[in-house]
């Protein structure tokens, strides 16, 4: 009986399901899911406090969204509708 060699073709289809799923998974992993909060400016110009403690004015009619926790290295937020001092 000969025992015949794997095929290379099956070796690297392997290989690169492999690294799929696994960078698949990662990227999954690293993902964090953030809970964002939301403020309006109804009918003045509001003070809104930050959760790093950052104080801003927002204009009337205008949302700020903003994470519930800013990571340690990268702080965004989501201007829409006016602008802030």
């Amino acid at each position: 009986m000969q025992i015949k060699p794997p095929r290379t073709w099956l070796r690297v289809a392997a290989a690169v399901a492999f690294l799929l799923v696994t960078g698949f998974i990662l990227q999954n992993m690293l993902n964090e899911k953030v809970a964002w909060k939301n403020m309006t400016a109804s009918a003045d110009i509001q003070e809104l406090k930050l959760p790093d403690g950052s104080i801003i004015w927002l204009n009337v009619g205008s949302t700020l969204s903003y994470p519930e926790t800013f990571s340690d290295t990268e702080r965004t937020v989501k201007l829409t509708g006016g602008s802030v001092f």
